[in-house]
């Protein structure tokens, strides 16, 4: 799909997905701009703050939505961050949930945190005059990105610029040998929009890949890349508990708790292509955990989410083995990030001639745990020829 010179997609809804490819091979989104006409962030001022009880006074930018629009009160996360200096870069000490909204005129709003928020830090930290950011972000549970392609090969973007997103400009999700060449994420030129995309450059997963190459991550509330192995949860698990699909591309899978990220075991193909045990005995699936848990809506999104508490009941996940290899990132830039440079759950990758300034997490961090409880196999990582300028830590 090319774009003529000049074109621009423009969606009208922010709660929703823009160019979605499932299982496409050879296929590639090239030379277009895109944009959310509705705006899925908001920005303005601290007028004055309250110490008890904490809140603060916002007074939102002229053409800006109103932040109790009901999409941003029922985004699957909001929050607010301040920004510092005439350049309105993000503020270091990091950001806040959005808390409750209260409307004082047609401009003006009063933003009061959660009970059990209203000691943070970074509630307490704020001050008349700053300029604050609030994002809606509509990311995970209604798949609002940009560019979505899942389970896809031999694809990706070319030359596609980004103005505002309300999730993950670019998602690759379980696919393999991807490619994102000469893509940007930038705010619109002339604007004064803080915000350009309300979650991560791009997030990729799969066996193979991806390949990243001249491309450029700014002004984003959250990470430049996240790299990571593929992770699916198991649909379902046979009555014996001896077998489990989907099937992984490779020879075995890692069967990971879905709540604790603890291992219990390995699963390997057996001649019909099954996976088979060792299978936990207490493995669930999505199947398993029926129909009862989808009663609530947001708590059946928030199962089967990266956002989870401990404690919740969700699917195990299968981890392909050997991983993610033959990722290479080179001469990218990241500038402006609420987050990290580059966030790293894979094996076998070259990072090459990156440019990390002002991000308000590390340049590159190289994990095999995420937070949220999934566990990777990673080695095997170079990174050459890199500069890393006013972040939180080199790597």
């Amino acid at each position: 799909i090319r774009g003529e010179e000049g074109t621009e997609i423009r969606f009208t809804d922010s709660t929703r997905g823009g160019f979605g490819f499932w299982g496409c091979t050879e296929t590639a989104l090239k030379n277009v701009v895109i944009s959310y006409r509705d705006n899925p962030s908001t920005q303005g001022t601290i007028v004055s703050v309250e110490k008890d009880p904490v809140s603060f006074v916002f007074k939102r930018d002229p053409g800006y939505p109103d932040p109790d629009d009901p999409r941003f009160l029922d985004a699957h996360s909001n929050r607010f961050t301040a920004h510092e200096g005439a350049s309105q870069l993000f503020e270091r000490n990091g950001t806040g949930r959005m808390g409750t909204v209260e409307r004082l005129s047609s401009d003006t709003f009063r933003f009061r945190p959660f009970e059990h928020m209203k000691t943070n830090p970074y509630w307490l930290a704020r001050k008349a005059g700053e300029r604050v950011s609030v994002i809606a972000r509509y990311s995970e549970s209604a798949k609002a990105y940009p560019v979505y392609m899942m389970l896809c090969s031999l694809s990706g973007a070319e030359g596609v610029t980004v103005y505002d997103a309300p999730g993950q400009s670019f998602i690759f999700s379980a696919s393999t040998a991807m490619r994102l060449l000469d893509c940007t994420v930038r705010v619109r030129p002339g604007s004064d929009d803080l915000v350009s995309s309300n979650a991560d450059g791009c997030m990729a997963s799969g066996m193979i890949g991806p390949y990243i190459a001249g491309c450029r991550f700014e002004s984003m509330e959250d990470d430049g890349l996240n790299i990571g192995s593929s992770v699916s949860a198991l649909e379902k698990v046979s009555e014996d508990r001896l077998t489990c699909t989907p099937l992984p591309d490779g020879d075995a899978a890692f069967q990971v708790d879905g709540v604790t990220g603890v291992i219990k075991g390995v699963l390997r193909k057996d001649a019909k292509g099954r996976l088979t045990r060792p299978l936990g005995a207490d493995a669930i699936s999505a199947q398993s955990l029926g129909n009862g848990a989808k009663k609530d809506v947001k708590e059946w999104i928030r199962h089967n989410s990266w956002v989870g508490k401990a404690g919740e009941v969700k699917p195990d996940r299968i981890i392909h083995i050997p991983g993610t290899v033959g990722a290479i990132v080179k001469d990218t830039s990241f500038y402006n990030l609420r987050g990290m440079g580059i966030q790293v759950h894979c094996a076998n990758m070259l990072v090459d001639n990156m440019s990390v300034t002002h991000v308000t997490g590390p340049g590159m961090n190289i994990n095999p745990l995420f937070g949220w409880g999934m566990v990777f196999d990673v080695h095997n990582i170079i990174v050459r020829n890199c500069t890393v300028k006013d972040a939180s830590a080199g790597f």
